[in-house]
């Protein structure tokens, strides 16, 4: 298990957020864009998420993803850069720093069901149910992190 220190800063359209630390309890995905499965049900208005970061002038970075805990929170942690992510339509096949500020931005995104990601990034993240730790005050009878 790896503990990563997480922090999104604020920006005129995102409130960011303060240093968070959490455990990753599997492996990493990394990629350019992540299509996620029924958008509306995770309250995204578009299917794809991009990283965003403010160096070299701001715009797209890598976008991540790995079975995580922060104490509070169980499942799958998806993070951008140091600007967090941006929700993208599937159809615009090109990202450019002219458009961070059109975007809707979101700071991190914890999804709760692993079906919500792409085949194959649920191969690299998926965590089997034993391996899924309790949060604090969790009933061990509880449906657990695939």
């Amino acid at each position: 298990m790896t503990t990563v220190c997480l922090h999104v800063k604020p920006t005129a359209f995102d409130p960011g957020i303060t240093l968070m630390s959490v455990t990753l309890l599997g492996p990493r995905w990394s990629g350019d864009r992540l299509h996620v499965e029924r958008p509306r049900e995770l309250g995204l208005p578009y299917s794809d998420l991009v990283g965003w970061s403010d160096f070299y002038g701001g715009g797209p970075c890598p976008v991540q993803v790995a079975c995580a805990s922060n104490g509070r929170e169980t499942g799958y942690l998806v993070w951008g850069g140091t600007l967090g992510l941006r929700v993208v339509p599937h159809d615009l096949t090109s990202v450019d720093r002219q458009l961070g500020d059109v975007l809707e931005p979101r700071s991190v995104m914890w999804i709760k069901d692993v079906e919500a990601l792409p085949a194959q990034v649920r191969q690299v993240v998926e965590v089997p149910v034993e391996m899924a730790p309790l949060a604090p005050g969790e009933r061990t009878d509880r449906v657990a992190v695939r």
